[in-house]
Formats: structure tokens, sequence, C-alpha cells
């Protein structure tokens, strides 16, 4: 890895082994740079991942005693660890992937992930920046977020100039719920109970299975994840938990991580039984509403396009899709390993399509 024509030095750690200097580092090279302020790229999150039962680890690379870089990755397996091939830290639960760097920095991906002892790293996520480091992604695609720096009055101007008919009808949505269950209230929970986040978790499993979806939350590593972010009071990193309540009923529930005033919408839920008044738009526009008292400036919806995303949106991001190869037999090892895997998921796939078409 180089920086110059300076040689840089690597050292491979559990991240409950980072040390104080250490962490301090990382977060002022976070904090320098606005492409990272991100929860998933603090310390504190790929510490929750290890401490979850992710088989997570950091590559940190030095120039000379000075601390240059920092790389979250993790192993889905123990398989996985020992043929090399990585996924960014938290795995699908996590929005972001990349370096933890300074500007100016740059690297080759071959080299580091040799130096890592990786064989293949492959990754969605990317999010715009990585690039001036020396990760290129395959693939840039656009990701959705909101704006609310100039403040909560100015982003509702400018969505009713963008979205009349959204606006006018969630209004009345706004209304009916009032009218149905109760004035509205939105409640904000610092560090959430196991049995908040453990309703939270259920009620997102069971809106899965209902919509066929992948179960992000299927395993006890990713619960056991949200648990521990939930107690998290580390201001990189640390959950905002969100109730809407229509009189006394629950309408909806949100989970999200913030890094300082940036959140990432990451957990929605809501009450099926209230599905007439949209409880999950009245859900994201109460938060919305909520979000300049709350010292939230800007929120990302992460990858996807639902159509919700591109109401509430003020712009996009660049996220990218990226693969890695250290080149070497191991490299080939993990990358054949990674193929067999996507046609098996493909191959679940058309037979979960398949029984659920069979089913209606």
């Amino acid at each position: 890895m180089m920086m110059g024509h300076q040689t840089i030095r690597y050292s491979i750690i559990r991240p409950s082994e980072l040390g104080n200097a250490e962490r301090t580092v990382w977060r002022r090279l976070q904090s320098a740079n606005a492409s990272l302020h991100r929860a998933f790229y603090s310390p504190e999150f790929a510490t929750a991942c290890e401490q979850a039962g992710y088989r997570t680890f950091v590559t940190i690379g030095y120039d000379r005693d000075q601390i240059q870089c920092f790389l979250p990755f993790q192993f889905r397996s123990r398989w996985h660890e020992r043929i090399g091939l990585a996924e960014r830290a938290g795995g699908h639960l996590s929005d972001a992937f990349g370096l933890i760097a300074a500007r100016g920095f740059s690297t080759s991906p071959n080299r580091l992930l040799r130096l890592s002892r990786l064989g293949a790293l492959y990754t969605s996520c990317l999010l715009d920046g990585q690039d001036e480091f020396g990760f290129d992604p395959y693939m840039w695609e656009a990701a959705y977020q909101t704006d609310l720096s100039a403040g909560v009055d100015a982003y509702f101007e400018g969505l009713q100039k963008r979205q009349p008919s959204f606006v006018s009808k969630t209004k009345q949505s706004l209304r009916r719920a009032a009218k149905d269950y109760g004035s509205l209230e939105l409640v904000r929970v610092r560090n959430p109970s196991q049995d908040l986040v453990g309703k939270l978790i259920a009620e997102k499993r069971a809106q899965y299975g209902r919509t066929n979806a992948s179960d992000a939350l299927g395993n006890s590593a990713a619960q056991a994840l949200l648990e521990i972010l939930s107690s998290s009071s580390a201001r990189e990193c640390y959950v905002d938990f969100c109730i809407l309540k229509g009189g006394d009923t629950t309408l909806g529930r949100h989970l999200g991580l913030r890094y300082k005033d940036y959140m990432n919408y990451w957990f929605p839920t809501y009450n099926v039984e209230a599905r007439t008044v949209s409880p999950g738009r009245l859900l994201l526009w109460e938060i919305l509403k909520s979000c300049n008292s709350s010292g939230v400036s800007n929120v990302d919806f992460g990858e996807g396009d639902a159509a919700y995303k591109k109401y509430f949106a003020t712009g996009t991001i660049r996220v990218g899709k990226g693969a890695w190869f250290a080149g070497d037999l191991r490299s080939l090892v993990a990358r054949t390993m990674q193929s067999v895997e996507w046609r098996a998921r493909a191959v679940q796939a058309r037979c979960a399509r398949h029984s659920v078409s069979i089913g209606d």
C-alpha cells in the first residue's frame, strides 16, 4: 500500500482490541471527512458487530508509527474466514462500507486485501468518496437522502412545491388518523429497552414474511446487534428510536442509527391494522418534522428506490457495488465459493417465488 512513495505496514486485530489512542485517531479521521459521516463507519459499530457474534476484524495501516487508515470487515462464517472471503462489517445490516482515512490518501485494494490475508471482498453500499481512496466500484447507483440543514420549515415548503399531491394526501391521512385513533404524538426513546427493541424486531420480521422479503433479522447475531447498539451512548453511533402514537394505539416504530447529526433511516415498522391511514408514511412525516429539534440535519435512506424515498428525498448520492481480489490462489478459491453461493441463493429465490405462486 502506498501513500505517495511511503510504504505502509499493517496490523489486523479484532475491534475489541482497539486501544484508546487508535479509537481517537479513527474518530478524528471520520469526523474530518464528511463522506464518512455515518454510524456504520464508526469504531463503535465495528465493536458492536463483534460483540453480537460476527467474525469482525479491522486492518490498520501505518506509515512509520502514524496511523493512516482503518478497514473494518467481517467473515460470514469460519469457512469464509478460512478461504478469505470477506464482506463489510455488519454484512447486509450495514448501509455503508469503506476505508476510514484522511482525504488525499490512496491505496491499491488488491495489495490491501493480500496484506489483510483476504482473497476477495464483495460489497454493496460503497458510498461516494471511497473511489478517492482507490476503491472503485464496478457499478454506481443512486440512493436517496433528505437534507434538512436549512430547517424543517424550509424542507416542507420545498416538499409542497415538489410533491403537492403527495403532501395533500398525507395531510388527509393525518386528519383521518387523528379522527380514528386520537391525537398523534411522536415519542423518542433514548436507549430503548430490550423489550421495545424485541417488539420492533418481531414486527419487522412479520413484515418481511408478509412481503416475501429476505429476513434481515432472522439470525441471533442480527438481533443481538440491534440490542447492543440500543444501549450505546456514543455520539458517533447510537440508536434513535421513535414511536408514533395515535391516542393509545401504536401506529409505527422506527429504529434509526445516528452519527451526530446524520441519521440512517434503518428499521421502520407499522401497524398493519391501521393500514388505511398509511401509518408508515405518517411515521416518516412526523420523524422529519421533529428532526431539527432532535439534532438531525440529514437523513439517509440507504439502497433501494422505494416510492416513499423518492417522495420524501431532497436529492441523491452515489452508492456503489464493488468486488476486489488479492490476485493469488486464495483469491481464486474465494471467487469460486462466492459464485457457488450466488447460484444457490438464486435457486432458493426462484423456489420461494414458485411456492408463493402456488399458494396464491
